[in-house]
């Protein structure tokens, strides 16, 4: 799954964000957050990846 946005109120200060899960049988579900034009490399070494299972939603959180 895969979904792009840009954070609220950033006018063009902050690039677009993807974040991309992927799940793998006998894994935890992995959710990276990165720019949308980032390199694969990139995408793996400067952004933030998490476990699907330590993600609130935006209800959860407030």
């Amino acid at each position: 799954m895969t979904h792009t946005t840009r954070p609220a109120g950033t006018g063009d200060a902050i690039p677009p964000l993807r974040a991309q899960t992927v799940r793998s049988t006998g894994e935890p579900a992995r959710c990276t957050v990165s720019p949308v034009d980032a390199s694969e490399e990139e995408r793996t070494t400067a952004w933030l990846t998490v476990n699907e299972s330590v993600i609130l939603s935006l209800d959860e959180f407030r």
